[in-house]
């Protein structure tokens, strides 16, 4: 399969076909309206115009990379709540629970088998344009779940009333407990469907009201347990999937949003204080100093995630042989990624790396505001930014301020690639100064998992 991936690559007759033709452009014509709706809608918001302005409004370069950073503290108070919160945790483990199933279609795109514990999950398709097309059909059944999702609440009603006849529940708790379960159901039902059909979009889930997580893994841990009593007369191919669906898509993402959770805090922390320093000379410094922390913590965190997830396969396959269930070859996955890291491996190292990403945000979207310190032409827009709610006029500066404000979110594609080309000059240095880090993950993932046996 990964012969066939190169020539169907650099082929062009592969790429230049009307189904791959008519789904770029959808994308890119589906960007750019999402684009301007999404500017028009924070210009319409007391609080984004507020950020917008003074972003526009930045004198030096700190102080648009300072500006840039309060507006990412606000949106991550909103989607997170209190970073020590139960929200927090709760949007982290909804994010969790769907990663590994975004990593494993990513693989599969890739050129990895798309089987779980030897049931074929994705399609076989062989080349790598078949591949894309189809999950760009499953991003949409994806964002189709994603309206469900929002709108379950408009569902709730004559549930509620049957959840308050039978457990008599007080008309206060009914509703929310109602909302959770349906939510947190539809959560973990889309698992269930995105396993058995390529998944797609699970971020977006992530998004969903306070409360999906923890239902989500609740429900997912009951179809496990559905699954093997299904499949108790079954072979062991059944057993073998149940557990594997147990472990990885239940047991790991717990852990996994433990750690993020961990790094969340700790990159929102130096956030809230990297956004409340005045500029002067030692600014950068200060910078720096605070980037250097938070990019120790997250390794930090993921050194312990690679310690911790073989630890508690191990574990779990103590648990599963005592009870005569197939246990779980962690180490032949950890194999496949050390000897093929793309695509075999991007399941194993996508979950390790997930606490890198809070420290990836800020540097990214630090790095894309810096140019835009040198427009100079963007403080004059920023007078035609009413402090009150009222439009702007003339509608013609509205349009350049949108236009400007596209302008500026391109910047975060070359910020990508910079931030990107940081973590692997790091890794490099540490090969050269040490020991290439995956070999050392790998090392301690394996002493890990020896300690249990």
């Amino acid at each position: 399969m990964a012969g066939q991936a190169a020539p169907d690559l650099w082929a062009l007759e592969s790429w230049v076909t009307p189904g791959n033709i008519l789904t770029m452009l959808g994308i890119a014509v589906a960007l750019y309206i999402f684009g301007h709706k999404l500017i028009d809608g924070q210009l319409n918001d007391a609080k984004d115009r507020a950020d917008i302005k003074r972003q526009l409004q930045a004198q030096t370069a700190f102080d648009a990379y300072q500006a840039r950073l309060r507006g990412l503290n606000r949106r991550l108070d909103d989607f997170f709540g209190s970073a020590k919160g139960y929200l927090a945790f709760d949007r982290c483990l909804s994010i969790a629970f769907l990663y590994p199933i975004f990593l494993f279609v990513m693989a599969w795109i890739g050129g990895a088998g798309g089987t779980l514990a030897t049931l074929r999950v994705l399609p076989d398709l062989g080349s790598l344009p078949d591949r894309l097309f189809y999950a760009v059909l499953l991003a949409g059944l994806g964002g189709v779940w994603f309206l469900l999702l929002r709108n379950l609440d408009r569902l709730g009603n004559p549930v509620e009333r049957v959840l308050w006849w039978l457990a008599r529940l007080d008309e206060a708790t009914a509703p929310l407990m109602t909302r959770r379960i349906i939510k947190g159901a539809a959560f973990a039902g889309f698992v269930a469907f995105a396993v058995a059909f390529a998944g797609a979009v699970a971020f977006a889930f992530a998004f969903a009201p306070a409360g999906v997580g923890v239902g989500a893994v609740v429900v997912g841990f009951a179809f496990a347990v559905a699954f093997a009593a299904a499949a108790a007369a079954a072979d062991g191919v059944a057993f073998a999937f149940v557990i594997a669906l147990f472990v990885f898509y239940v047991g790991l993402p717990v852990l996994n949003a433990l750690l993020d959770f961990a790094s969340w805090g700790v990159t929102r922390f130096f956030l809230n204080r990297i956004a409340s320093h005045e500029s002067g000379r030692r600014v950068w410094l200060w910078l720096a100093l605070e980037l250097v922390l938070d990019l120790a913590a997250a390794v930090g965190f993921l050194v312990f995630l690679a310690v911790l997830l073989p630890f508690a396969i191990s574990l779990a396959n103590l648990a599963f042989s005592a009870a005569g269930l197939p246990t779980v070859n962690w180490r032949a996955h950890l194999d496949a990624a050390e000897q093929a890291p793309f695509p075999k491996g991007v399941l194993v190292i996508g979950m390790l790396m997930t606490t890198l990403i809070p420290t990836a945000l800020h540097l990214t979207i630090g790095l894309a505001a810096l140019p835009t310190a040198f427009h100079r032409s963007a403080r004059d827009l920023a007078g035609y930014i009413p402090d009150h709610p009222a439009p702007i006029e003339p509608a013609s500066k509205r349009q350049e301020i949108v236009h400007e404000l596209l302008y500026r979110r391109v910047w975060l594609l070359p910020a990508a690639f910079v931030t990107a080309g940081f973590f692997a000059l790091l890794a490099y240095l540490f090969a050269i100064s040490f020991e290439p880090f995956w070999e050392l993950l790998v090392s301690l993932a394996r002493w890990s998992g020896s300690l249990v046996g």
